[in-house]
């Protein structure tokens, strides 16, 4: 956890069956209201190879959503 913005900057994914299986780094991080969010998630393997990446853009929060939007339908 980054100690200054308060944000999630490594996790490791381990199974049941093979042990350790990949790390996932949340990096570039920018304000978005009130908090700090990472921008990009970068996946690596247990070979410490690239398994993939996702990068965000426009993320929103706080936005007044009505609770009708997360009813079980």
């Amino acid at each position: 956890i980054d100690k200054e913005k308060k944000y999630v900057v490594k996790r490791e994914w381990y199974g049941q069956v093979r042990g350790f299986t990949a790390t996932f780094f949340y990096d570039k991080p920018v304000k978005v209201g009130p908090i700090w969010f990472p921008t990009q998630l970068s996946v690596r393997n247990v070979d410490d190879k690239v398994a993939g990446v996702t990068r965000y853009t426009g993320v929103k929060v706080n936005q007044n959503l009505p609770d009708s939007l997360f009813e079980a339908k």
